[in-house]
């Protein structure tokens, strides 16, 4: 059995000490990946549960430490695919950093009740001191000297010293979503729910005097993602010259951070979910995004080195929950092909664990919701359905494709028309299938299933308003279309659910009456 995918960009990707790989971590394993070409080169694999955190180790550049939420760390000469050693924990691990001692690390646990303890370990001898019991787990964020640390919670940032038992909070107005330290232990800057960004020049002095005061009159707030969580993540660059944001409008900002001055990397595919900077080049970051995919940006050419795509999640259905589009494998080749978000048929070669093409089925830009869009309070259906493809088939051969796309329209949320579409194999273009045929609405209601003939160049498609339609290929030469050869019903009002057609050709049509 071959067994692919997997998400590995939901918990941030991280570069090696040499910059030439990437890591990843994704399910119970940590992913290497190469920068320059985005192949999969190794599976650190020695947790039982999700692994939350990956990162360098600081005194030895071979080396990652991987955080489970099975309840311990693992040790790893990544170069070499070797298991160094275990550390066990007792809890779940949520989240970890590594001061640049190397000789400890903190770990923010989850305990029973579903409440958080901060802790340090002593990465050595495995013995953990220091418990700050919290809420609920939280993230945390160290600066690179390791000197602070800090966490928040709801709308309260706390920053608190390494070498001393010094701390200070800070209450935002607003519920915090991302925190990052500058390079020179000097700078700090947070985002919270609304988009905006709070920028400290220098933090150090709230924290030796305790004072959250220092921390209110002194930091710069500045403003360019929109509200309803869109800020996702921060990073500044290694010198604090340039401070990096992204989130779900699939945009990194460029922020000049003296004067406030910002320049864009637009058309990234889908929210930016983190940023890390590489040890060896200060233009390299590497980017963790929603759709499953990582990509190398090269900030000095503002251009994209580098992509890393895994299989992508299911878009929202029509009822605001995920789509129910089944996958299907393509004949011949074996790939799977998987309906995506903004009406996209990802290609994936599950053996090789490799994507290996898209299809763009409908034209359409990435869109951000609006905050009444997603609160379920004014709008009690939830989001709108994203553009998706609800239903595909091949014929034998793989040369012709027939896809059903959902398209929202204007209007009250959930309004939907259909687009009932035949495709021919591409010859030389750089997409897999070029467009025969559309045809809009092809029946009365939503289409309800699609099947494709084993012994012809026909398809049956049913619908939720009660009739079928068997579709047909004619013409001559190589000029050819699809047309509609003929339409059945029962009684009109039956709600037909799924069709299948046996070796010969024959409609098996499947459906509901009521009768009442």
């Amino acid at each position: 059995m071959d067994c692919g995918g997997g998400r590995i960009s939901d918990r941030g990707a991280i570069f090696s000490s040499d910059g030439r790989c990437v890591l990843s971590p994704g399910g119970g394993a940590v992913h290497v990946f190469s920068r320059a070409t985005g192949a999969r080169v190794a599976s650190l694999k020695a947790h039982d549960d999700e692994v939350t955190t990956v990162q360098l180790d600081p005194g030895d550049p071979t080396r990652v430490y991987a955080a489970s939420l099975d309840g311990s760390l693992s040790v790893w000469d990544y170069a070499h695919q070797k298991l160094i050693k275990k550390i066990e924990v007792s809890n779940p691990v949520c989240s970890m950093v590594i001061p640049s001692n190397g000789a400890s690390a903190v770990l923010c646990c989850k305990t029973q009740g579903s409440k958080g303890q901060i802790v340090r370990l002593d990465l050595q001898i495995g013995r953990w001191w220091g418990a700050i019991n919290v809420a609920s787990p939280c993230q945390l964020v160290c600066s690179p000297s390791g000197k602070f640390f800090g966490y928040w919670l709801g709308n309260e940032l706390w920053i608190k010293s390494t070498n001393h038992d010094k701390e200070v909070m800070f209450v935002g107005p607003n519920p915090f979503v991302c925190v990052t330290f500058g390079s020179d232990d000097k700078r700090l800057a947070a985002g919270d729910a609304t988009g905006r960004i709070s920028l400290w020049n220098d933090f150090t002095p709230a924290v030796d005097k305790q004072d959250h005061w220092h921390l209110k009159n002194t930091r710069t707030v500045v403003h360019w993602h929109a509200n309803n969580n869109c800020l996702q993540s921060l990073c500044f660059s290694p010198d604090c010259v340039f401070l990096l944001s992204g989130g779900k409008e699939a945009v990194l900002v460029i922020w000049e951070v003296e004067t406030l001055q910002k320049r864009f990397l637009a058309r990234l595919g889908s929210t930016i979910l983190s940023i890390s900077v590489s040890p060896r080049d200060p233009a390299l970051y590497v980017l963790g995004q929603d759709g499953n995919a990582i990509r190398v940006v090269n900030t000095a050419t503002d251009k994209t080195e580098c992509s890393i795509l895994g299989i992508s999640p299911c878009p929202r259905g029509t009822d605001g929950c995920q789509s129910t589009a089944a996958s299907v494998i393509q004949p011949g080749s074996g790939y799977l092909v998987v309906p995506t978000n903004n009406s996209v048929l990802q290609f994936y070669n599950v053996r090789r664990n490799k994507h290996v093409a898209y299809l763009q089925t409908a034209p359409r830009n990435q869109v951000s919701l609006t905050e009444a869009e997603m609160d379920k309070g004014s709008n009690p259906l939830g989001p709108p359905a994203e553009p998706h493809v609800s239903a595909l088939a091949f014929n034998r051969d793989a040369s012709v494709l027939v896809t059903v796309g959902t398209v929202p329209q204007p209007g009250p949320s959930h309004c939907v028309r259909t687009e009932l579409k035949f495709w021919d194999a591409a010859g030389h273009s750089q997409e897999p299938y070029e467009l025969n045929t559309i045809v809009n609405d092809p029946h009365g209601g939503l289409v309800s299933s699609l099947c494709y003939s084993p012994s012809d160049d026909s398809a049956v498609t049913t619908s939720s308003s009660g009739d079928f339609k068997v579709w047909h290929r004619r013409g001559c030469g190589d000029v050819t279309a699809w047309h509609c050869r003929s339409v059945g019903s029962y009684r009109g009002d039956a709600l037909v659910v799924g069709v299948h057609i046996d070796k010969e050709g024959r409609p098996l049509i499947g459906g509901m009456y009521c009768s009442c």
